[in-house]
């Protein structure tokens, strides 16, 4: 348990060095995601780094986030329209891809999104970041 937490804690304090280093994190982000495609997305995982990058990329006139999936969407206060995973797939607003923002048991976020979602492009934060960096 306390191997499991530590792990958690270290994967939360590398992203948080990888968000820090970007300087004009939103232009960064924005920038990459246009170059690889990406352009109208959904942000799963509306905890920290969920918020952070919604906030991030709200104003942005290149990419627009169109909801946010949570497993706990229905108990989230969020400016943004939040779905849980399974309802989402019914929503008309259309995207390109899904930005898993969970830096710890994203496997199973992915395999399960895959699962709903079937040609879904799926990106980790923790990804693009570093392809930033």
């Amino acid at each position: 348990e306390n191997c499991m937490l530590k792990e958690k804690q270290e994967k939360q304090i590398y992203v948080m060095r990888k968000w820090i280093q970007l300087e004009n994190t939103r232009e960064k982000i924005e920038d990459y995601l246009c170059d690889i495609g990406i352009k109208h997305v959904a942000i799963y995982g509306m905890g920290f780094w969920g918020e952070r990058l919604y906030k991030t990329l709200r104003n942005s006139e290149k990419i627009n986030i169109i909801y946010g999936l949570d497993r706990k969407a229905k108990d989230l206060p969020s400016e943004l329209k939040l779905y849980l995973p399974k309802e989402a797939e019914n929503v008309d607003e259309k995207i390109d891809s899904i930005i898993v923002t969970n830096v710890y048991g994203c496997g199973d976020i992915m395999k399960d999104l895959r699962n709903i979602y079937k040609n879904m492009r799926i990106v980790l934060l923790e990804d693009i970041l570093d392809s930033l960096s």
